[in-house]
């Protein structure tokens, strides 16, 4: 028999309940396979999703039928006569009684954006029965119960496995953890309980809680995305310095020239186009692309926020505009932002300068950066290569040591270093130095190279 869709006339209690028991260990088993499987393709995709799942338990799967039999004529149990369920479902036959909630897994995701990646995993890797999105009939001035409900076959690999019917379905709830909390709040306090015409005032009360809620949701939604666009902004600027440092040490086997390092800063260059994109046709310089107007219009609410001006000082900066990349860093470090913002900021401010080939400001803005609580591994990383363009290799090859002291693990500064010891002709420290480099990322080619030449000068 289907436990989904029992066929009329319904078994009595203690044949269905017996019939239940007999495959309720299979259901727990193949049902905590699928839960593992979803959970497992979460984790690799990084989503921070919460996955539960749960058998019916045979007392509330029994009540269901029963209530879901009732416009059949089967109240208190009875079979009456036959017909068609209210409900029905995809799939279900005729002349009988849908329960296809008996096998339920629910997944609660931080964001309203992860619900969608979810649904291409679920529609990817199981046959989607029925897709129902609740709370889809409120209009704009309403608010309820919000949740995407799927009814999915179990894989067939499951079925063999744990010897089940191969029609069996499990429910999916899909809800983000404001979703979540509402509904179990609505479950305690609205469908136990009996409300009366009295309840008007509770009832608004409700409603304008879910609206809260909703709203909450679109704001998380939209923090989430400024923050991203912010993060990938600043990780250019990073991906710009190593890739720019890495041509400068694959163009000439002694950087002491200085070009290069300024555009490893500030890539006014801008060789890579995956790196530092053009404008855009017509872009004016510090025009910021609109997708980056519309995220800082539509989270911050205001154009001279703290975290507005750093997102358009960043795509300043990106699009080589450093007088403007400058100008607004400056309007943000003049507002005496806190610590951490403090240290961004003049990092990056000293990394436009640097671009500028303004040198010794570069050096004092990155100074500035070593009094904050900051990274200090890249203060020190980018001090010394101000000091190394302003000709003082002493203090290039202090700060160089300091920043290795902090972490001895960075290809970047290992090779920095490793050319002033080639500059001022401590080739045993330069070749010291590229060997580390080279046990960091061995399939480095700049390394290779500068390893190949050292070795050479040394007659090895």
């Amino acid at each position: 028999m289907s436990f989904n869709y029992v066929a009329l006339p319904i078994p009595s209690r203690s044949e269905l309940e017996e019939r239940y028991n007999g495959y309720a260990d299979a259901w727990e088993r193949a049902l905590f396979e699928i839960h593992r499987r979803i959970r497992s393709q979460l984790m690799d995709l990084g989503l921070r999703a919460t996955v539960k799942y749960r058998v019916k338990e045979f007392q509330s799967y029994y009540k269901k039928l029963l209530r879901r039999g009732a416009p059949l004529g089967l109240e208190n149990g009875q079979n009456g006569v036959n017909g068609h369920s209210e409900e029905g479902g995809s799939g279900a036959a005729p002349e009988c009684v849908p329960v296809t909630d008996l096998l339920g897994i629910r997944i609660v995701c931080p964001f309203m954006e992860d619900l969608t990646t979810v649904e291409q995993i679920l529609a990817q890797e199981y046959r989607v029965v029925e897709r129902e999105q609740k709370g889809a009939e409120f209009s704009f001035k309403e608010f309820g119960y919000e949740s995407t409900h799927y009814l999915l076959n179990i894989p067939g690999d499951v079925v063999d496995s744990f010897h089940i019917d191969a029609d069996l379905v499990f429910e999916v709830q899909l809800r983000t953890i404001l979703q979540d909390a509402w509904a179990e709040v609505e479950h305690e306090l609205v469908y136990k309980s009996e409300f009366t015409p009295f309840d008007d005032p509770m009832r608004r009360k409700l409603a304008a809680l879910n609206a809260n809620l909703s709203l909450a949701d679109i704001i998380f939604h939209e923090i989430r995305v400024f923050q991203r666009e912010l993060q990938q902004q600043i990780r250019q600027r990073r991906s710009a310095f190593s890739t720019f440092l890495s041509d400068e040490f694959s163009s000439t086997p002694d950087p002491s020239q200085g070009s290069a390092v300024r555009e490893a800063l500030g890539d006014s260059a801008a060789p890579n186009p995956e790196v530092a994109p053009p404008a855009g046709d017509g872009a004016a310089p510090g025009d910021e692309p609109e997708g980056g107007i519309d995220i800082i219009q539509q989270t911050t609410g205001a154009a001279n926020t703290t975290d507005s001006l750093l997102l358009k000082a960043l795509y300043a900066h990106n699009r080589s505009d450093y007088p403007r990349a400058v100008e607004l860093y400056s309007k943000i470090l003049d507002s005496e932002p806190r610590s951490a913002v403090y240290f961004v900021v003049v990092l990056h401010r000293g990394m436009a300068y640097f671009a500028l080939g303004d040198y010794a400001a570069a050096l004092q803005d990155f100074e500035r950066s070593l009094g904050s609580k900051g990274d200090l591994r890249r203060s020190y990383h980018y001090r010394g290569l101000a000091h190394r363009q302003l000709g003082d290799d002493g203090a290039a090859l202090e700060d160089f040591c300091r920043s290795l002291e902090l972490d001895p693990f960075q290809y970047e500064v290992l090779m920095s270093r490793a050319q002033v010891y080639h500059r001022t002709g401590d080739l045993a420290g330069a070749l010291k130095d590229c060997d580390a480099a080279l046990s960091l990322e061995p399939d480095s080619s700049e390394a290779r190279r500068f390893h190949s030449l050292l070795t050479q000068e040394l007659g090895m």
